[in-house]
C-alpha cells in the first residue's frame, strides 16, 4: 500500500535528500516519428501518447552543475542512447544506422534535477534481475 503523502515539513525534505541526481531522458519528435515508421501499425492510442509517457528516470551520480552533466552525458551518450532504443525495440538492425551525440540530441531532451528527496519512511527496494 502506497502511504498518503499530506504536507510535508521542511525538515523532513531536508532529511529525505539523497546521494543521488536524477536524469529524465524524454524521447523527443525524431524519436517517436522513427519509432512509428519501424511499427506503422501501432495502436492510435499508443501513438498518440505525450512523449513524456515514454520518458525514463534514472538515478545518477551527483553532479555541481548542468556542464558537468553535459560533459558526462557526452562520454556516455552510447549508453543512454542504447538504453532509450531497447525500449523501443531490441531488433538492432532496426536501430538507427549512424549513432552518435548528435543523434541522441536529436532523439531525446535531457531533464537534470540536482535535489533528489526521499519523502517516505519506507526503505528503497531494489529488483532483482
Amino acid at each position: 500500500m502506497v502511504p498518503q503523502l499530506s504536507r510535508i515539513p521542511y525538515f523532513c525534505v531536508m532529511d529525505g535528500k539523497i546521494n543521488r541526481n536524477l536524469l529524465f531522458i524524454i524521447p523527443k519528435k525524431a524519436c517517436l516519428d522513427w519509432a512509428k515508421k519501424i511499427y506503422p501499425k501501432t495502436p492510435p492510442e499508443i501513438r498518440n501518447q505525450s512523449a513524456n509517457q515514454f520518458g525514463k528516470a534514472f538515478l545518477i551520480p551527483e553532479f555541481e552543475n548542468y556542464d558537468d552533466i553535459l560533459a558526462w552525458m557526452s562520454k556516455n551518450w552510447l549508453t543512454w542512447l542504447e538504453t532509450m532504443l531497447m525500449e523501443w525495440t531490441i531488433e538492432e538492425e532496426l536501430w538507427p544506422y549512424k549513432q552518435d551525440w548528435k543523434l541522441f540530441t536529436e532523439f531525446f531532451e535531457v531533464v537534470w534535477q540536482p535535489m533528489v528527496i526521499d519523502t517516505l519512511p519506507l526503505p528503497i527496494k531494489k529488483e532483482e534481475g
